[in-house]
């Protein structure tokens, strides 16, 4: 079984620091409503107003 998500660091040479990167595993059938999602709601959502929801669906 794998773990849902994984954590690394990667360096952002725009401000040359280190940033944590989140990577979430998320199931084929679940991918599949989250792109259908994201497709009918993109052009009316903040970005982080979308992180939440998206976080809520596959968490």
């Amino acid at each position: 079984m794998l773990k849902p998500y994984r954590q690394s660091l990667y360096h952002c040479k725009k401000t040359g620091t280190n940033k944590q990167r989140l990577s979430i595993y998320v199931p084929e059938d679940t991918m599949q409503k989250l792109e259908n999602w994201i497709a009918k709601n993109e052009s009316k959502m903040t970005p982080g107003q979308a992180i939440t929801d998206i976080l809520s669906m596959v968490l």
